[in-house]
């Protein structure tokens, strides 16, 4: 779990505290898209991602 936190923090440029909250909710696979919930000055924002870079993650 701490391997797959540390690689979707660094792949997505994300902050821990939005790479912990990020639920199954939060990841669109028809637009290839997570949403971050509440994070810095509790936006939310849409990071995109590449099904290549997920795949290779949960494999891992």
């Amino acid at each position: 779990m701490v391997r797959i936190s540390l690689i979707l923090t660094y792949t997505f440029g994300l902050r821990v505290h939005e790479t912990l909250s990020i639920t199954l909710g939060d990841m669109d696979m028809d637009n290839l898209v997570i949403t971050i919930r509440q994070s810095k000055f509790y936006k939310s924002r849409l990071v995109p991602f590449n099904q290549l870079i997920l795949f290779s993650t949960i494999l891992s």
